[in-house]
């Protein structure tokens, strides 16, 4: 587990950023930030009806006062869900898949708790703005993380009986000398 974080870090944080020169000749000051060979704005426009139609339905469980568990339901299941479409039609990489978990996590995050604070009216949810992007992220990564990694695990082959019977011979036979 420790090894696909490492790993899904390190495809993230190649982070690569437009040239100034390209920058100054279109008269803008923005630079495109590249995430894993793909644009934030790439990530964003991939997930944006998944996390909308995860923020309606956690804002309506929100309102009915649902407990905690049931929104973290809803939660992973559009993780998990925008992870295998994307896999199926968009044939992600594993850093970008793991972005993509960050992004949908951090924009679903920050939503619920916009509406968790005028839902619920409390001062001390001003602070949920912050923790519960983070959560989410940190959810949406790990799950996307691990469906990329159960849907692209290469399968072991079985030994065909030709190579088994080798196999055998040269087991017996070193037996045999020793």
């Amino acid at each position: 587990m420790l090894y696909l974080l490492l790993q899904a870090l390190h495809a993230i944080l190649q982070v690569k950023r437009g040239s100034m020169e390209q920058a100054t000749s279109q008269n803008t000051s923005e630079q495109e930030v590249y995430v894993a060979g793909l644009r934030l704005s790439d990530y964003w426009r991939m997930a944006r009806w998944p996390v909308a139609a995860a923020t309606l339905v956690n804002a309506a469980l929100l309102a009915a006062q649902q407990p905690w568990p049931y929104l973290w339901g809803i939660n992973v299941l559009s993780f998990l869900g925008l992870a295998y479409w994307l896999q199926l039609k968009k044939r992600l990489t594993f850093g970008s898949a793991s972005a993509m978990g960050i992004v949908a996590g951090l924009s679903l995050g920050f939503f619920v708790a916009i509406f968790r604070l005028v839902i619920e009216r409390h001062a001390y949810l001003f602070f949920n703005l912050i923790t519960e992007p983070l959560l989410t992220a940190a959810g949406g990564f790990l799950f996307s993380t691990l469906l990329y990694s159960l849907l692209h695990r290469k399968p072991k082959k079985p030994a065909t009986d030709v190579k088994m019977r080798k196999e055998v011979k040269t087991n017996e036979r070193t037996n045999d000398q020793e």
